[in-house]
Order: structure tokens, then C-alpha cells, then sequence
């Protein structure tokens, strides 16, 4: 009877640690790094937004093109160019 009590303790406790280790663990894992890009992406945004009121309010109201060019090429982002004929 005790032995047949153990191997019930013994595989109870298996699969507690597999619900842990294989749902609980990646869960919170998963949010901390969802938090963690949704940190960065707001610090980036806050950024951009910066860069763009500071070139919009120099000159006489219009966009420096040359500055927002060179500062979105150093960001990564995607440089749209016209075709010349």
C-alpha cells in the first residue's frame, strides 16, 4: 500500500513539473519579453517623435528633408527614392 502511495507522489510530482516547466515557465517568459519590446518600442517612438518636432519647427515651418533623410537612414527605416527619367 505505501509503495503504491509513492508512485502516485511520484507521478503527481511528474506532472506538476511538466505543467510548470512547460506552461507556467514559458508564459511568464513570454510576457516579460512582450513587456520588454513594448519598453523599447515606446523608447523609440518617444525618439522619433522628438526628431520630428525639432525638424518640423527649424526653418519657415517646412520639413528639413535632408535631416529627417540622414536621421531616418541611421534609424533603419526605409528610404522611399523617385525614379529619374
Amino acid at each position: 500500500m505505501i509503495l503504491l502511495r509513492i508512485f502516485f507522489c511520484i507521478i503527481a510530482c511528474y506532472f506538476l513539473y511538466r505543467f510548470i516547466f512547460g506552461f507556467v515557465i514559458p508564459v511568464l517568459l513570454a510576457t516579460r519579453t512582450m513587456r520588454a519590446k513594448m519598453k523599447n518600442m515606446r523608447q523609440n517612438m518617444g525618439e522619433f517623435e522628438n526628431t520630428n518636432q525639432t525638424t518640423s519647427s527649424s526653418g519657415n515651418g517646412a520639413v528639413n528633408q535632408s535631416t529627417t533623410t540622414s536621421a531616418s537612414s541611421a534609424k533603419g527605416d526605409y528610404i522611399d527614392f523617385e525614379e529619374v527619367k
